[in-house]
Formats: structure tokens, sequence, C-alpha cells
């Protein structure tokens, strides 16, 4: 689905895309009605725990030692 937004207004998505109320529901919004801007985007901990970039952390230290293995024994030899 495309959109053609009016000059002056906004699009806008909520991140939980399957039940957020925004403009694909409402409709586009005047960019004056922006009264502030994000400085920051934090996790709780349950959200976080859900996130790739959680088990990511937990398992990189894994990978890497993995990794060297595979290199180490299937890298051509000089």
């Amino acid at each position: 689905m495309f959109y053609q937004i009016e000059e002056g207004k906004v699009f806008y998505m909520g991140d939980n895309r399957s039940v957020s109320l925004d403009c694909r529901s409402t409709g586009t919004e005047y960019q004056s009605k922006i009264i502030g801007k994000v400085v920051a985007i934090t996790h709780n901990s349950a959200s976080y725990q859900n996130s790739p970039f959680f088990w990511f952390e937990k398992v990189k230290g894994y990978i890497s030692v993995l990794w060297n293995k595979i290199v180490e024994n299937f890298a051509w030899k000089a």
C-alpha cells in the first residue's frame, strides 16, 4: 500500500505494529502538533529479554569461539 503525504503533515507508526493505533488507522497529523522529540529509547527488562539483541549478547562469546574453531579447521594452511 502506498501513501502520499500532504506537505506539512507527518506519517507515524507505532513500534508494536499489530496493535498500535497510528496513522494507518487515524490518518496523518500536522507537523505543528509535534511537541517533542525522542532523545533516548529504553527497554524494560522483560521486553529486552525477548529481543534478539539480548540473546546475541548472551551467545556472542560462544559464537566467537565457534567461529575461531571453524577458521582454524577449515582455513587454507600456508
